[in-house]
């Protein structure tokens, strides 16, 4: 049976798999969950990269413990790694999380075998507003008349517009 070690996790709202094997993950948290208010019942799909030290079968277990919940839900992932293959990922199916309250949701793995669980992810869930920003990105960049100057150029700051697509047009139906 292989090692492993992960690489990385990625809390999603659903993950799918492309017919040329690439993973396409959807609505990924990149900080905290922000819900509008508790409880709350929600879509979670965890996304895992491991990398291997040799081929073959590996039984993985999966605990998530959710804030408010008294009982862990429990899963098993089975990977089946060809010759060659050193990094591989994985992904929960999409799960219908009830979140009780404020708190962190925790995932923990083991080999089957094994007896000891390891923290591998936290996210934590917290009520907030939810608000579009007007302006997410600040670009910093250089510019310079002459692009052989060798004089070193101040970097100036400046607002990113949201990008905004226009509105499609609906097909009507006869």
């Amino acid at each position: 049976m292989p090692e492993f070690s992960v690489n990385a996790v990625v809390f999603c709202d659903d993950v799918r798999k492309e017919t040329s094997n690439k993973d396409i993950l959807i609505g990924a948290y990149g900080g905290p969950i922000l819900v509008p208010a508790f409880p709350v019942s929600m879509p979670v799909a965890i996304w895992i990269e491991f990398t291997l030290d040799d081929s073959g079968s590996l039984e993985i277990d999966m605990k998530i413990k959710l804030p408010g919940i008294a009982t862990d839900g429990m899963m098993r992932l089975n990977l089946d790694i060809p010759p060659g293959i050193e990094t591989t990922s994985i992904a929960t199916p999409q799960l219908m999380c009830p979140i009780m309250e404020p708190g962190t949701i925790e995932v923990s793995i083991k080999r089957s075998k094994d007896a000891e669980w390891r923290l591998i992810k936290t996210k934590k869930v917290v009520q907030a507003e939810l608000a579009i920003p007007t302006s997410p990105l600040k670009v910093i960049y250089r510019s310079s008349p002459n692009p052989k100057d060798p004089e070193p150029i101040e970097p100036i700051e400046k607002s990113a517009p949201v990008p905004r697509r226009p509105a499609r047009k609906r097909p009507r139906l006869l």
